[in-house]
């Protein structure tokens, strides 16, 4: 592993742990369809993130140049690449926001594509240098995409008819989604929403101090436990120094060792706060309860910020047909 170099895929704490709960879903909806033999073996699930990379790879694959490259994602993904401070980014059709290349990874940054570009033309002239010299001489008119440019392809694409289409069925799904989770939860106001979403998110705070309490106590006892390994492996040189006869020259020639013991006993009474010295097989179990109980914490961190974040868009569901029935009223028109 070269620990030096960017990751060619960058995999982040939350991309991993959604790709998790994702798999453990699919696993749980697809089990009996295994056992029936309907589906010939376990399906992998992707997050939002691994799908981008390989429709990337994809067009990358299926192109000459990066000019290419940047209209086939458009054209068959319906993927806007776009350029911030010389880092490339990438806007899926159902984002509002764009991904950075840096968060998929090296590969997917600007200058590593545009290297497979140059590689793959220098192949393309060792086995026909007319296509080389073609390639060549796009690869240098090449200008980048104006923010204007991009701007264009984006109201174009919202002037086509199936866009109103979509965003109509869209809006229609949301509101019969929040019809059905009122219904459930026996909502009959608009202020029990808004309640329900008030003490969401002040349970997400407090189990985020829990959490944040949690992920401190571990940092605490890793330190316990360097701190006890490095007592121990200078204890018997610090207990030879206590009854040696000449205790300067001693300590002059075990400096280092005296000085990682009294360190790390006076890290330890700071740490402690006067409570005796744990085992290291005492203080290593507490870490493995600590970490897992980190990640249960992180788990339902998660599933209530998931919450929230649906009861939000269910308020505003809820706000935006008060606000129609208001602005009705104001045009005297009857509902």
């Amino acid at each position: 592993m070269d620990l030096l170099s960017p990751a060619k895929v960058r995999i982040t704490d939350r991309e991993y742990w959604a790709q998790r709960r994702g798999q453990a879903e699919l696993d749980k909806k697809n089990a009996a369809r295994i056992a029936s033999g309907e589906l010939p073996g376990k399906t992998v699930y992707e997050t939002g993130n691994t799908i981008l990379r390989r429709q990337i790879k994809a067009v990358m694959d299926d192109s000459r140049t990066y000019d290419e490259f940047c209209q086939k994602l458009l054209g068959e993904y319906g993927i806007l690449t776009g350029e911030s401070r010389g880092r490339i980014n990438y806007l899926p059709a159902n984002r509002a926001k764009p991904i950075r290349g840096r968060t998929l990874g090296a590969d997917f940054e600007k200058e590593a594509i545009e290297e497979f570009f140059r590689q793959k033309a220098q192949k393309a002239h060792i086995a026909d240098p007319e296509v080389a010299s073609k390639t060549a001489i796009q690869e240098t008119s090449r200008k980048p995409m104006s923010l204007i440019m991009q701007l264009q392809v984006i109201v174009k694409e919202q002037e086509k008819p199936y866009t109103a289409r979509s965003a109509k069925i869209r809006s229609l799904k949301d509101m019969a989604s929040t019809l059905a989770f009122c219904q459930e939860n026996n909502i009959g106001s608009q202020e029990e929403l808004e309640d329900l979403l008030k003490a969401t998110h002040e349970d997400y705070l407090s189990k985020k101090d829990i959490h944040a309490a949690t992920v401190t106590e571990l940092k605490e006892t890793k330190d316990i436990l360097r701190l006890t390994k490095q007592r121990h492996q200078n204890k018997k040189t610090y207990l030879e120094f206590m009854n040696a006869r000449n205790k300067p020259r001693y300590r002059a020639k075990h400096e280092s060792e005296i000085v990682l013991y009294e360190t790390a006993t006076k890290e330890l009474k700071k740490l402690l706060n006067g409570k005796p010295i744990p085992s290291e097989k005492k203080t290593s179990a507490r870490i493995r309860e600590l970490v897992e109980k980190k990640n249960e914490e992180y788990e339902e961190l998660s599933r209530i910020r998931r919450r929230e974040k649906s009861l939000t868009e269910k308020v505003l569901n809820v706000r935006s047909i008060y606000q129609e029935k208001s602005n009705h009223k104001e045009k005297g028109i009857e509902i």
